[in-house]
């Protein structure tokens, strides 16, 4: 069931668009380049497959494959996924995904076929609140911040589709980064108990540029904030209450991980349940500043 909520999250939320906030003097071998533009990384397709394992058998269980399309100004257009169980196919596209942008670029809302899924509330530059509706739920995400904008916290509000809209539950979550300043632990703040523990490597990312991160869709307690939280790395182990998900990467001559393969391991019987395999195409563009 997770993985399928990963792949679902993956086609109404998880798109690729391009950040405002990234390192203006950032290029992709990490100098600066100087001047009034800069270099960004733009992911083109990428396509996931996931195969169930038991008892050391391997057996693919779904492909998806998204390709992405970008407006003049490098924002997400479109998008195109294609899925099936067992063979690649590109005969069941979904499409219908429309991405709303306020005058400053940012994205205020998605919509699928005509009904909004999701909005995204600011300000002073920083995303405040995400609304997300799905069947069964209302969940409103709040998100607070230090004096130097880093996150220090998200409210999860979870209200139930009744006709007095009844608040099923309330989840604050706090957040301990390391010496380069990403996060190690999800921490709940009224028990204390440690949500999600995780280490990166120290490679490039290809989502350092990107308004959503792919790579952080494995935890609950993470893909969340992934409009907020930019690791420059790439996540090597998710750790949270019922899995762990170890990702081992293969790079192209620029640095840039192009496959990803990404094992998820049951904590309580140590059995590995799944294995995901993803490869990533992209482009280097350049702007202006």
């Amino acid at each position: 069931m997770k993985k399928k909520l990963r792949i679902l999250t993956l086609a109404l939320v998880s798109v690729l668009a391009i950040s405002c906030s990234s390192d203006d003097n950032s290029t992709p071998d990490g100098g600066t380049q100087e001047g009034k533009t800069k270099d960004i990384v733009l992911v083109l397709s990428q396509e996931e497959n996931v195969f169930n394992i038991e008892n050391s058998k391997e057996t693919l269980e779904s492909t998806s494959i998204v390709k992405y399309n970008y407006n003049e100004q490098y924002r997400l257009e479109s998008m195109t996924l294609s899925k099936s169980t067992g063979e690649i196919s590109q005969g069941d596209n979904i499409g219908d995904t429309k991405f709303i942008y306020n005058d400053k670029q940012q994205l205020i809302a998605i919509e699928y076929k005509g009904v909004k899924q999701n909005e995204f509330f600011y300000e002073n530059g920083l995303l405040i609140k995400k609304i997300e509706d799905d069947i069964y739920y209302n969940i409103i995400n709040e998100f607070k911040y230090d004096s130097n904008k880093r996150l220090q916290e998200k409210h999860r509000n979870s209200y139930k589709k009744t006709n007095n809209s009844t608040k099923d539950s309330i989840q604050i979550s706090t957040y301990q980064y390391n010496a380069d300043g990403l996060i190690e632990k999800v921490i709940d703040q009224k028990t204390k108990e440690v949500y999600a523990e995780i280490t990166y490597d120290k490679d490039k990312s290809l989502f350092v540029d990107m308004l959503f991160n792919n790579q952080l869709q494995n935890a609950a307690y993470l893909h969340e904030i992934d409009m907020i939280y930019k690791p420059k790395h790439n996540i090597k182990i998710i750790k949270d209450n019922y899995n762990e998900y170890i990702s081992t990467y293969e790079f192209d001559k620029a640095g840039y991980p192009i496959k990803e393969t990404t094992t998820e391991k049951d904590n309580k019987s140590g059995n590995i349940e799944r294995k995901t395999i993803t490869t990533y195409t992209y482009k280097i563009v350049t702007v202006k500043k």
